[in-house]
């Protein structure tokens, strides 16, 4: 058998891949779409809950969600400010065991862009590759996502043949290899 043909029917390694989106619908089909090729996939319904599932529990206190701040009154002093927990100089968090992501832009509890800004920070290092979905459009969320290093930004509903194809095209990036179709 020949070097070529044996490679195309020897199964690839199965990819790590995070979702996370707060539209259950959308989340089922981006799931969809990665388990029939073959993924190994972790889903979650927000933005906090896949950081703190990637190592970085003190991401809790850092959402844009229901916020718990003392108003400003003459009778109470100024809320304090949140700040994010030290992590100690000998103990480094580890570096997530995700191959790439799929991140919702606009969650309740983070953006998309916000969790990946958390995890470069977070770790000290690039994020693992991530592509964005968004029902949103324009030039600025699509520089804002490629500042923080995010692959690429695909509208949201999404199409099931761009989404593949998109994945195909950050795997064949990073990973130098050309996942199965299915």
């Amino acid at each position: 058998m020949s070097q070529a043909k044996q490679r195309s029917s020897e199964p690839l390694r199965h990819y790590r891949v995070l979702v996370a989106d707060d539209d259950e619908r959308s989340l089922d089909c981006m799931v969809a779409l990665l388990a029939r090729d073959g993924f190994a996939i972790e889903s979650f319904l927000g933005g906090r809950d896949a950081l703190v599932r990637l190592g970085l529990p003190g991401s809790v206190a850092f959402g844009r969600g229901p916020s718990t701040a003392i108003p400003e009154t003459p009778l109470a002093p100024p809320a304090p400010a949140v700040r994010r927990p030290a992590i100690p100089a000998d103990l480094p968090p580890a570096a997530p065991e995700i191959d790439f992501l799929v991140l919702d832009y606009n969650m309740p509890d983070l953006t998309g862009i916000e969790v990946l800004e958390r995890l470069r920070i977070g770790f000290g290092a690039p994020p693992p590759p991530a592509i964005l979905v968004s029902g949103e459009s324009s030039r600025e969320l699509e520089r804002s996502w490629l500042a923080v290093g995010g692959f690429a930004l695909l509208p949201k509903p999404v199409m099931p043949d761009e989404f593949r194809r998109e994945v195909r095209r950050l795997i064949r990036r990073y990973f130098g290899t050309r996942p199965s179709r299915g």
